[in-house]
């Protein structure tokens, strides 16, 4: 008997700690949600992206073109190892410099 009622109280016990364990964090997801919803309207700025001046925005679409331009002739003072720009131009370490296949 006395078994029994350790175990009920145990049971209750843990009930107890399990329901406000959930209440709490049902109080967390819903202190999150009501700040994710109004703080836009609270602080300004906070949900909009970052923007680009348009000055940037022009530099960075001319600076890198895609597909890269050419970019001529080596240096003359170059090495023809220097001046390849073929994997199998690379004398040493050819594992690290073959072509993938």
């Amino acid at each position: 008997m006395m078994l029994e009622e350790k175990a009920r109280a145990l049971n209750s016990y843990l009930r107890k700690r399990v329901a406000v364990i959930g209440i709490f964090l049902a109080a967390v997801f819903i202190l999150f949600a009501v700040v994710r919803y109004f703080a836009p309207a609270l602080m300004p700025g906070f949900s909009k992206a970052p923007t680009v001046d348009q000055g940037l925005q022009e530099f960075l679409e001319s600076h890198w073109q895609k597909p890269i331009p050419f970019q001529g002739q080596a240096p003359a003072n170059f090495s023809a190892l220097e001046a390849s720009l073929k994997p199998e131009a690379c004398e040493y370490e050819e594992d690290l410099c073959a072509s993938p296949a």
